[in-house]
């Protein structure tokens, strides 16, 4: 996490002033005495002063709070939360920048402002009918081709597939022919495994590892 200039320059000046006030916390406090009045809103987009700054500035709370702050901006900065790929269906964003890796959710084939599922036929009481396992994956692939750009990272950097199948003996032949037209020349390491069900009335589920531009 200290590899940020900005969060480094922010940990040396509170080690100085900790020193400077002999680790005396009510010193401490009082040297960040507008510190977050006048940074909490401005540090989602803008760097912390510099350690000379500290000095300058009339500051109200404490670096603990300041370093929170700053952690919540690293933590926005890390998380993907696409535009275009269907919303997720609980407290988790599309995925998350962990050094030059990117790290997706299970994705499914659902479609952005929708409670429509692609290739799926529902009864009145919302039982399935019927479902198009290829249409299925071929929106499992587009959501997946939403998130990866939007990330700042391609199709051709995924180097790992966990596949999620909800009936393996019906689907899997399927899944693979249409798997092979997106994977031509880029084929990544590849795991599929069949589960009882999964969230919503989907099919498919692909989690995905992909290295960043």
């Amino acid at each position: 996490m200290w590899n940020d200039p900005i969060v480094e320059e922010v940990r040396q000046a509170r080690l100085k002033i900790e020193a400077e006030c002999d680790f005396d916390m009510e010193k401490i406090y009082a040297r960040g005495l507008e510190l977050q009045k006048v940074y909490s809103r401005r540090l989602i987009t803008q760097p912390l002063p510099s350690e000379k700054k500290f000095k300058e500035y009339k500051y109200q709370d404490s670096f603990a709070e300041t370093m929170m702050v700053k952690e919540e901006r690293l933590e926005a900065q890390s998380t993907v939360i696409s535009s275009q790929a269907p919303e997720p269906v609980g407290p988790y964003p599309h995925a998350r920048r962990v050094g030059n890796l990117l790290f997706l959710s299970g994705i499914g084939p659902r479609e952005r402002g929708s409670k429509k599922i692609p290739g799926v036929e529902l009864d009145e009481q919302g039982h399935i009918v019927s479902y198009d396992i290829a249409v299925q994956c071929h929106s499992v692939f587009r959501n997946i081709k939403y998130i990866l750009e939007e990330a700042g990272s391609n199709w051709h950097n995924i180097v790992d597939v966990t596949v999620f199948l909800t009936n393996m003996k019906a689907d899997f032949p399927t899944f693979n022919r249409v798997y092979a037209e997106y994977f031509k020349t880029n084929q990544p390491c590849r795991t599929t495994v069949e589960v009882n069900r999964l969230p919503t009335l989907i099919a498919i589920e692909l989690k995905v590892i992909a290295t960043l531009d």
